[in-house]
């Protein structure tokens, strides 16, 4: 009993650290892909599920979550803070994974976009060039000069198709407005992002933009080349 007990301890350990290596080693082939096919410093990817050998098995993964740092976006680039995106339901040959031919498709997914001050003032200017942010907490600082006007105050954003909106309270900005001027819509395009990201929702925290979404499902997170 004694011998069939040691066996058994020994090989679960065995098959602990070959799940342990066959994760890194699928973590690795994923981020290299991703490196590949999105600008960015680094990619950071996470298997989630036990025993990854199995699921390997099964032809898929149960979840991967993966962070990008400082991804590009706009033409010239602009300079994400972070995108991080949880996927689940990954449908994936990991041997073609392994030998860069395999073609990684989800079930769905959500992201979450952090794009510090620097990058959203740039991305504004390019849009509204009129117009200055300033991040806080829960709301936006406004400045500009629409119609030749100076304006400042503040705004709430929200995130409606595919564009950063901003709504200005014309009665808190100070200027030269007109009385009884009405709230109004600033409309600032978002820039695109892969695996066909829509964003829906946005937090305003001080000095920085959090953008959350969905990735639709079907998304294919790594083509062969």
């Amino acid at each position: 009993m004694r011998r069939v007990l040691i066996t058994l301890v020994v090989l679960v350990a065995v098959l602990g650290i070959a799940d342990i290596g066959a994760r890194f080693a699928a973590e690795r082939a994923i981020a290299r892909e991703i490196r590949a096919a999105v600008p960015a410093r680094d990619v950071d990817v996470s298997i989630e599920g036990f025993p990854v050998l199995w699921y390997m098995l099964r032809g898929g993964l149960p979840a991967v979550e993966f962070t990008i740092t400082d991804m590009e976006v706009d033409d010239p680039p602009v300079v994400l803070g972070s995108v991080r995106v949880r996927t689940t339901d990954v449908d994936v040959s990991v041997p073609d994974l392994f030998r860069g031919t395999a073609r990684v498709r989800i079930g769905g997914g959500t992201v979450e976009v952090v794009a510090d001050e620097p990058a959203v003032d740039e991305l504004v200017r390019r849009r509204q060039p009129d117009w200055e942010l300033t991040l806080l907490a829960g709301e936006v600082a406004v400045a500009g000069t629409p119609l030749g006007v100076d304006v400042e105050g503040t705004a709430i954003a929200r995130v409606e198709g595919g564009e950063l909106i901003l709504q200005l309270d014309l009665s808190r900005l100070g200027g030269q407005l007109p009385e009884g001027v009405p709230p109004f819509d600033l409309q600032i395009d978002l820039p695109e992002l892969p695996y066909g990201v829509v964003l829906d929702d946005v937090r305003v925290e001080p000095g920085r933009l959090v953008l959350t979404g969905r990735v639709p499902e079907g998304a294919e997170l790594v083509a062969p080349g």
